[in-house]
């Protein structure tokens, strides 16, 4: 039934809490002009994780290179667009749904829109769950780590929240070219 609302899994209910302290309350946007803001914030995994690609059972060694939670926060005459990319292999649907509900949490939000997009690297943790313990080409688990995503769901969260509580009068410019 398209009407029934949908149901957060209690882990998302149970990380609203961690954000009680963002609020974007003392944020004041004027009408006709437009805004923007940025962050970046690091999810780096504090220990090893199943790696995304190339083969099951690849764990990672160390960090070579930190990741992140990249946002820019665009806002316009009452509507604010978040626009996330995250240094991970992938990001499903319900993920995003998941941490749209945790920004829409935010004290204050007047965040409209959280658009979400990965790099798709093969250097980071198994976020969609094919690369787990099997062998080489058959995982015959999960590679996601549940603390590691709710790590992750936070993070993003943080990085909309500060982008947003940066917002600051800007001017859009654009060029074009004709190539031969």
């Amino acid at each position: 039934d398209k009407d029934q609302k949908f149901i957060y899994p209690q882990t998302v209910k149970e990380l609203e809490s961690r954000h009680k302290n963002f609020s974007l309350d003392d944020v004041v946007l004027e009408k006709d002009k437009f805004y923007a803001g940025a962050s970046a914030v690091e999810i780096t995994p504090q220990n090893s994780q199943y790696l995304a690609g190339f083969q099951a059972n690849r764990k990672s060694e160390g960090v070579n290179d930190d990741i992140f939670s990249r946002c820019v926060v665009v806002s316009r005459n009452g509507k604010t667009v978040a626009f996330v990319s995250i240094d991970l292999i992938g990001f499903m649907y319900e993920n995003c749904e998941d941490v749209r509900y945790l920004v829409s949490k935010i004290n204050k939000n007047f965040v409209d829109e959280v658009v979400i997009a990965s790099t798709h690297t093969h250097s980071a943790p198994d976020t969609i769950g094919m690369w787990g313990w099997g062998l080489p080409f058959l995982p015959l688990s999960s590679g996601i780590d549940k603390e590691y995503m709710a790590f992750v769901y936070d993070k993003i969260v943080k990085s909309v929240y500060l982008a947003a509580k940066n917002l600051k009068e800007a001017k859009v410019l654009y060029a074009s070219a004709e190539v031969p």
